[in-house]
Formats: structure tokens, C-alpha cells, sequence
């Protein structure tokens, strides 16, 4: 979710249909600024076949935004 750093309203929103596994990244090319996230079944409940993973996708993703 992106939100307004002055008001704190709701800018954006996107489900990526599982979990956020890791921070997100920022970073500027060509006067555009970018924010990237991983998602998918990962980390300690991964490893531990924790029975709530049975309902997560398997694999895993790299969503790239845009900002304006």
C-alpha cells in the first residue's frame, strides 16, 4: 500500500496473492524513482513445513512500482 506522507491517505493498494517475505528496495534511475518487494512462501515458515504454508502459492515473485 502506498499512502501519502503528508495526510497519511491511501494512494495505492495491490494484492500480490501471498505473503511480503522481504524489505522493501528503493532506488532512482533515469529521474524515476522505483520501489521493489518479494513475495512468495519463504523464510522460517518454509523451513519449519508450517501447515499454514499448505495455503500459500508455491514460488515467488519480484514486483517492481513506479512512483509518480
Amino acid at each position: 500500500m502506498a499512502v501519502d506522507a503528508t495526510t497519511g491517505k491511501k494512494l495505492y493498494e495491490f494484492n500480490v496473492g501471498t505473503g511480503i517475505i522481504g524489505l522493501p528496495v528503493t532506488w532512482e534511475h533515469k529521474g524515476k524513482q522505483y520501489v521493489t518487494i518479494t513475495a512468495g512462501a519463504g523464510g522460517v515458515w518454509a523451513l519449519l513445513g508450517d501447515e499454514r504454508m499448505a495455503a500459500t502459492p508455491a514460488g515467488g515473485s519480484v514486483w517492481t512500482f513506479s512512483l509518480r
